[in-house]
């Protein structure tokens, strides 16, 4: 998914390509053109917003023929994700425009990626990420880790807590092993992955429904599991079977009061990367999360989520 870089110059490049560059380095250098996928769709973005990108800020401030002309060329990205990317940069929330997004959706990545098991009881609506299939969240996750975009890789986390909030159906196998493909060791992905397996899923008791998960995601989830904090054990008692386990401290995501997913114990900024200045203090996010898991508590029970 590596950008091609190219100069004018280079004999390889194709003179629509070269038309384009050239025709770029004429426009005012505060706006940046972005040809993405095979067909060269042009997207433009204000410095300001393409900055939010740490993949594009680099490649704007390097001595390369992109700096120069102000135009960035990623070839081996979805059109149709990159159009809700762009979205969630400029207008700081998920959404697109396409209204053949379904159509798209399966045309490109076939018709398992909105399989009805995974999209929402209401169908998927455009405004409403909550309600498009897990595998295509992953995958615009996916294209923000390659990007390095923060700010959708935070919106994409919260449309996924909520998606599985609102549904009888966890994550899926494939779309777990989707994101141990394309993410790293740590990814705040991952560890929304684990937790959602960890504590509040139903384990099936048959190893074989398992076997083809990625050993990495395995292990978190029995370590997890193996910290949580039994509904009947007295708090002195848990404190003391840490330290019996060499776990030594209690996990930060854990609560005295009850043991239960960290989005609701804590908050969805748990999973958040935020600059060190703003400390998530103003996250809106988290204010929108606030307000779904008030609502959920009022609710008399919980849903059982079923592997898929």
């Amino acid at each position: 998914m590596a950008p091609i870089r190219r100069s004018q110059t280079d004999k390889k490049s194709s003179p629509r390509r070269s038309e384009r560059v050239a025709a770029a380095s004429q426009l005012d250098t505060s706006r940046v053109s972005i040809f993405v996928g095979s067909e060269q769709q042009k997207f433009v973005l204000n410095n300001e917003h393409a900055f939010e990108c740490l993949f594009f800020e680099k490649a704007l401030r390097a001595p390369w023929t992109e700096s120069q002309t102000c135009t960035i060329f990623i070839e081996d990205v979805s059109i149709c994700l990159f159009e809700i990317f762009k979205n969630c940069v400029t207008e700081k929330r998920l959404f697109s425009k396409n209204k053949n997004l379904k159509a798209d959706l399966i045309r490109e990545f076939g018709d398992q990626s909105c399989s009805e098991s995974e999209t929402h009881s209401e169908g998927l609506k455009l405004k409403s990420p909550q309600t498009w299939p897990f595998h295509i969240l992953i995958k615009i996750y996916i294209l923000a880790d390659y990007l390095n975009t923060a700010i959708v890789r935070r919106a994409i986390l919260d449309a996924m807590i909520l998606k599985h909030e609102n549904s009888v159906h966890v994550i899926g196998i494939p779309q777990i092993k989707l994101a141990y493909d394309y993410t790293y060791e740590g990814s705040p992905l991952r560890k929304l992955l684990v937790h959602v397996y960890a504590y509040d899923t139903v384990i099936f008791p048959d190893p074989r429904r398992y076997r083809d998960l990625p050993v990495e995601f395995l292990a978190a989830v029995m370590v997890t599991m193996g910290t949580k904090k039994p509904d009947r054990l007295c708090n002195d008692c848990y404190r003391r079977s840490l330290l019996l386990s060499v776990l030594g401290d209690r996990p930060d995501n854990l609560h005295d009061s009850v043991d239960g997913p960290p989005w609701e114990e804590m908050d969805s900024c748990v999973y958040h990367e935020h600059p060190v200045e703003e400390g998530g203090k103003t996250c809106k996010a988290k204010v929108a999360r606030d307000k779904v898991l008030k609502r959920r508590i009022k609710e008399t029970g919980s849903k059982i989520r079923y592997p898929n």
